[in-house]
């Protein structure tokens, strides 16, 4: 099957967030999707496409108890430097989507050297696989200067 072509369909989504809740295997999982589908060769879609979804998702969730504790790590920065920003981004369950911060040196450093930005959502090397965005530029001795950061749900 071409992978342009393969996709799970939105109620395959629900199903799956629904078993992984329950705590059910993926295989048994894809098995039953297999039963209600009427065989295999139904579903357009591979195994390895549900298990990268599946556990995809399982990445992407912040406990709340985590949630918590970053806003908490920020909140204390922000007492202790009063120019230190910070945005989080949460969605109905309280669990955090995105987040945004800076520090007072990246905001100079930004007024100075800010005509240019870069951002590269590319670098993943958190626990959760999820994009860390540095925004970056570079100041006149030509050295990169971070103006920025982001921890991002989704690049999209």
């Amino acid at each position: 099957m071409l992978r342009s072509i393969r996709h799970i369909t939105p109620a395959q989504k629900v199903v799956a967030n629904d078993v992984e809740k329950s705590g059910i295997s993926i295989k048994q999982n894809i098995d039953l999707l297999n039963m209600q589908a009427g065989g295999r060769e139904n579903l357009d879609f591979l195994d390895v496409d549900y298990r990268n979804y599946v556990q995809s998702k399982r990445r992407m969730v912040l406990k709340k108890e985590d949630s918590r504790a970053v806003i908490e790590y920020f909140h204390k920065m922000q007492l202790k430097y009063p120019s230190y920003f910070y945005s989080i981004q949460l969605d109905d369950d309280d669990l955090i989507m995105n987040i945004f911060w800076a520090d007072a040196r990246s905001m100079v450093d930004y007024g100075h050297f800010g005509d240019v930005i870069c951002f590269d959502t590319t670098y993943r090397i958190n626990m959760l696989d999820r994009p860390f965005t540095p925004f970056i530029g570079v100041n006149h001795h030509k050295q990169t200067v971070i103006f920025a950061a982001a921890l991002l749900y989704d690049e999209l």
